[in-house]
């Protein structure tokens, strides 16, 4: 569950937040979020991930936006790195 103002979102928002991942082998996974809502992050986000090593992954996907949100698709890059 997440909550924020319209500062954040862009309206005074209450939605959910899921994921689900499925490995591909040992450095691939299929993942997926979903934030429900009509907000501006409001959308499914499917991608692929790539883990370089225990502590840095990438992630490549396409956000399409909930119906009643922002209407524009977009390319979602991300880089993680876990500090030890």
């Amino acid at each position: 569950m997440s909550a924020g103002t319209r500062q954040l979102f862009g309206q005074d928002n209450v939605s959910f937040m899921g994921g689900i991942e499925q490995p591909l082998g040992k450095k691939f996974s299929a993942v997926m979020d979903w934030y429900s809502g009509s907000h501006d992050l409001a959308a499914l986000i499917p991608a692929l991930m790539y883990r370089f090593n225990k502590a840095d992954v990438v992630i490549l996907g396409v956000k399409i936006p909930n119906q009643g949100g922002a209407q524009n698709m977009a390319i979602v890059i991300e880089f993680t790195k876990r500090l030890r």
